[in-house]
């Protein structure tokens, strides 16, 4: 896998895992977009797997702080394996 195709997957992963950790929490799109600081419109069109200029580095660390995950989880696999034993 080259360069460019496992930095979109890792993007892949991120715009799925930050959708299922809000549905898993029970948050709405709105109560999600304030506690990241973010546009409701935004989180809907990454939830809907669009890239956006707009979600930086911020909204990530604010999601980690929120969910007490480490970003590798946020952009590892899909969905984010959250509890599971550590891999050999």
């Amino acid at each position: 896998m080259d360069i460019s195709a496992e930095n979109e997957k890792c993007m892949q992963n991120l715009l799925c895992n930050i959708r299922l950790l809000r549905l898993e929490a029970g948050l709405s799109v709105k109560e999600m977009a304030n506690i990241v600081g973010m546009e409701e419109s935004l989180l809907l069109r990454l939830e809907a797997g669009e890239q956006a200029d707009e979600f930086d580095s911020g909204h990530i660390f604010r999601y980690c702080h929120y969910f007490h995950v480490h970003p590798n989880e946020l952009f590892g696999s899909w969905p984010i394996r959250r509890n599971a034993p550590p891999e050999p």
